[in-house]
């Protein structure tokens, strides 16, 4: 058995290698890029965009997709489903409430893939406010996005992947490790993550419960100390 599974992901490895080799990209990618205005006044209204994109093709027949938003330092969140406007874009009307720093995610789920890419966002000029982290790290420009196997179910287990960047290209030998928890729980459970080709990270998580879950990628390589806050539904 043992020697099965050694086949197996070495086949999984080179069949990775081959298409990076070949195309510098996988042709079955699910590629999700959140759009927002460049400034933000609060109580104005403004459209948040979600571009979908499945290879080279517009994605126009997504299952779902969903922006989670978010104050910082608040635990209170809005989910707001998007209408596709044509061309793979997806987009929400909404209006910030007040000055501050807030995070959009786009939950996107399309072709059997879920992505969940994440974006700050300004809205005013609150005071003593740092803009993401380039000015807090300045030499780290690491972006994470998490994905999972198509959609979550209870009593199922499912592989959770984060495809790490740094300045654009695969961040490997890196030590990645997945926080879950749900917000009732007392204590978070750490997963381990295995480097699966250049710059993905590969872990199994088993669901017992139905409902919503928080999901912390932390991110360590020499000076990089990086980590990223999701949820994930389970149904």
């Amino acid at each position: 058995m043992k020697k099965y599974t050694v086949i197996l992901l070495s086949v999984i490895l080179l069949a990775g290698c081959s298409m990076v080799k070949d195309s510098g990209k996988s042709e079955n990618k699910l590629e999700v890029s959140i759009q927002t205005p460049q400034s933000i006044t609060p109580h104005e209204e403004v459209t948040l965009k979600a571009i979908v994109t499945h290879g080279d093709e517009k994605v126009m027949d997504a299952n779902d997709v969903v922006f989670e938003i978010w104050q910082s330092g608040r635990n209170d969140r809005e989910m707001l489903k998007a209408e596709h406007q044509g061309d793979g874009i997806y987009s929400v009307k909404k209006s910030f409430p007040e000055n501050g720093q807030y995070y959009v995610v786009a939950h996107v789920t399309a072709r059997n893939m879920h992505r969940m890419p994440t974006k700050q966002v300004i809205a005013g000029t609150p005071e003593n406010t740092v803009v993401f982290q380039e000015e807090e790290h300045p030499h780290s420009h690491v972006s994470i996005n998490l994905k999972t196997d198509g959609a979550l179910k209870q009593d199922g287990k499912a592989r959770i992947t984060a495809e790490i960047l740094k300045e654009g290209k695969p961040l490997t030998n890196a030590n990645v490790s997945f926080e879950v928890w749900q917000d009732e729980q007392q204590q978070s459970e750490y997963i381990e993550a295995s480097e699966s080709i250049p710059g993905e990270y590969l872990a199994s998580k088993f669901f017992s419960k139905s409902g919503s879950y928080n999901i912390k990628v932390h991110v360590t390589k020499e000076e990089i100390h990086e980590h990223q806050l999701s949820q994930l539904t389970v149904k």
